[in-house]
């Protein structure tokens, strides 16, 4: 037995040293004369010589021509084909490492962040980053990241991966590493989270900090709040950045009214007429106004149905233009009248938006304007503000003309606010029947406004009384 190992060996060292004469031979028929000369060559025509040798011994090609050319410092990584298995060596994991910092001149570990995935993985022989198929599954991995080759070869520094130009794949779906990154983003902030102060975080936050990809996993902000403090009780209504996506839920928008009526201080029907653009505001709701354009009144009204709210009690910006919603009530019917009316036709050619119509009758063609003070001075306005308002007013005028619809304006100090001057003005655009006049009195005598008009003008109450 020990003369046929004997033997063995022999045959090994004598095919060794057939293969050294013919990698020399190769080498001059090649025209190698130096190291990166043999990186030019294809894995493959190297093997070939090398065949011999590999059968009775299996060696990593680019070990054997350490062993042949000793002198030379072999970089497997370098070859135009990768020797088969050099990556799952330590060694050449960790050397790659230090040869791509001291080639990219990097002094401090923190400049590995900068780096770019595709730059590495194409500039510098980063064959180890690259996407692999694994034949059993039949899918695509990645064996190998910068981060995990980094902590390898430095595993004293702190290593964060978010810094990164472009964070590993999947990374943010381990909540680990959500956690890691978010007790981050509190430090950086300067955040207290056992104050109202984790209120201030939103995703755009998260974002800022190279966090955008949290987003994804997450329905809304507050889902993912929840997951980073499970035993905290927090009010959700209090971040004023929620998501987008928290305001498209339905039952979320229905919560977040009452809770705003809950705060306004609202106990019955009628407090909710008088809600207001700024209360929305005030509370960052103003998301919720979205899905209703933007319009409070429609709000309520389409989220607090079982009210059966007046729509035409919502919305107003004076006295006036809540009596002219009130009388088009009376004279046209609740539901031939759509207010604060924004037609496709009606779209500015200054601005490109659609001008809005206080109250608009889509079977007569017919829109009615209050003009308050503003329309005709300053005011508290700023000089550019009163431009654009006498800007627009022209405007409607031209649309109106140009797609033969009728408006009829109700002008500050013209206009007393009374309900006969207001069939009078009608009148003159549209001609109303003895028929049509009855019904709005008799529906205006049932109206809320009736009161304050009684109290406002005594001659009312020897009329209806």
């Amino acid at each position: 037995m020990k003369n046929l190992s004997s033997s063995r060996k022999k045959n090994i060292k004598k095919v060794k040293e057939e293969v050294i004469q013919k990698l020399k031979l190769f080498e001059n028929k090649k025209k190698i004369r130096k190291i990166e000369d043999w990186y030019k060559v294809p894995f493959s025509e190297i093997a070939r010589v090398l065949r011999a040798y590999f059968k009775r011994k299996h060696v990593p090609v680019d070990f054997f021509l350490k062993n042949i050319y000793p002198k030379h410092n072999f970089l497997p990584w370098k070859f135009s084909t990768i020797p088969k298995g050099v990556w799952d060596i330590k060694e050449n994991r960790i050397n790659y490492i230090k040869w791509l910092r001291k080639r990219l001149k990097i002094k401090k570990l923190s400049d590995f962040y900068k780096m770019k995935h595709n730059d590495i993985l194409f500039k510098h022989y980063g064959s180890i980053l690259r996407v692999k198929k694994d034949k059993k599954s039949k899918t695509y991995e990645k064996k190998y990241n910068m981060i995990s080759l980094l902590k390898e070869t430095y595993p004293n520094y702190s290593w964060k991966f978010w810094l990164f130009f472009q964070a590993p794949t999947k990374s943010w779906e381990d909540i680990a590493n959500q956690r890691e990154f978010f007790k981050y983003v509190i430090k950086q902030e300067k955040i207290n989270v056992n104050t109202d102060d984790i209120y201030q975080i939103s995703f755009k936050t998260l974002s800022d900090y190279g966090g955008r990809a949290i987003s994804g996993y997450y329905p809304t902000y507050f889902d993912f709040i929840k997951k980073m403090f499970p035993e905290r009780k927090l009010d959700k209504f209090k971040f004023p950045n929620i998501g987008r996506n928290f305001w498209l839920d339905k039952k979320n928008q229905k919560e977040a009214l009452l809770y705003l009526g809950k705060k306004l201080g609202f106990k019955k029907k009628d407090d909710w007429y008088g809600i207001k653009y700024e209360d929305f505001e005030n509370l960052s709701f103003y998301q919720l106004l979205k899905p209703y354009n933007h319009s409070p009144g429609e709000t309520v009204v389409k989220l607090l149905p079982h009210y059966n709210f007046d729509k035409t009690k919502f919305d107003f910006s004076s006295k006036y233009e809540f009596r002219l919603r009130c009388y088009a009530k009376c004279l046209f019917g609740n539901k031939n009248i759509e207010q604060n009316k924004k037609l496709n036709i009606f779209k500015s050619r200054f601005s490109g938006r659609r001008l809005e119509l206080d109250i608009w009758i889509p079977r007569l063609k017919l829109g009615l304007e209050y003009q308050g003070e503003l329309h005709y001075k300053k005011g508290i306005q700023s000089i550019k503000q009163f431009e654009t308002v006498k800007k627009n007013d022209k405007e409607k005028k031209r649309l109106a003309k140009l797609n033969k619809i009728k408006i009829v304006e109700f002008k500050w100090k013209k206009w007393n606010g009374m309900p006969e001057t207001f069939l009078k003005t009608i009148n003159k655009f549209t001609k109303l029947s003895k028929n049509q006049i009855n019904v709005f009195w008799k529906r205006f005598k049932k109206d809320d406004l009736f009161k304050d008009i009684l109290k406002e003008n005594k001659n009312y109450t020897k009329i209806f009384m």
